[in-house]
């Protein structure tokens, strides 16, 4: 069963929370500022992930556990004005800033450069909906050509394995390439349309229980 709108529908929950928790709790300061910070993380990451296909399980989890590093640094960098000696709360609210200060400019540059660097296709989900498989198109412009990487995981599990790493061509030349189809309910098949031989790719022949197919064809 397909369940992007579940994702969605946690997201928005998510955030909801945060701006609820934000409003509800008068008087704590750290309680204000937590829920503040899960709403605009949580809003930030559905915002930015719009322009990229879709919402995939498997980056919202070490988004959101990255997000915590920011919150954790910036409630010991206030906490650290209550510690009686100076020698100790210079040095540990100093530290506690830098560290929130770096992680939440990260935060910030991943989620501006996710959707002009990334497009994510929807998940294919295999015949009876037991695995999805996720393609993501990235580019780099000047830098080197684009590229794939193709990963499978089970239908309700945020964990997944390689099925291709490689080059690519995007949707919008004309040419997409990689195309996934499945050809079962644990059969894979990658085409990869006019791959040029001088371009490198790892293709997996088994994921799990799913076999890979990887075929070059061409077209014109």
């Amino acid at each position: 069963m397909p369940w992007e709108p579940a994702i969605w529908l946690v997201v928005l929950l998510a955030a909801s929370a945060g701006v609820l928790g934000y409003a509800t709790f008068r008087g704590r300061t750290w309680l204000r500022l937590a829920a503040g910070y899960i709403a605009a993380v949580t809003a930030g990451f559905w915002v930015t992930s719009m322009p990229a296909g879709s919402v995939e399980i498997k980056d919202l989890v070490p988004y959101l556990a990255l997000s915590l590093i920011p919150l954790l640094a910036g409630i010991g960098a206030w906490m650290s004005s209550r510690l009686r000696s100076r020698w100790t709360r210079g040095p540990v609210g100093m530290v506690a800033s830098l560290v929130s200060i770096c992680t939440g400019f990260l935060l910030v540059l991943m989620l501006v450069l996710q959707p002009s660097c990334i497009r994510r296709e929807k998940p294919l989900y295999s015949p009876g909906g037991r695995h999805a498989a996720v393609i993501r198109f990235s580019t780099q412009g000047a830098v080197g050509p684009e590229g794939a990487r193709i990963w499978v995981r089970k239908t309700w599990s945020p964990f997944a394995s390689d099925a291709y790493v490689g080059y690519a061509a995007l949707p919008q030349t004309g040419q997409k390439s990689p195309r996934l189809d499945w050809l079962g309910p644990s059969r894979l098949r990658i085409q990869l349309v006019n791959h040029p031989p001088d371009r490198k790719h790892v293709c997996a022949e088994q994921v799990g229980e799913i076999t890979i197919l990887c075929e070059s064809v061409s077209r014109q």
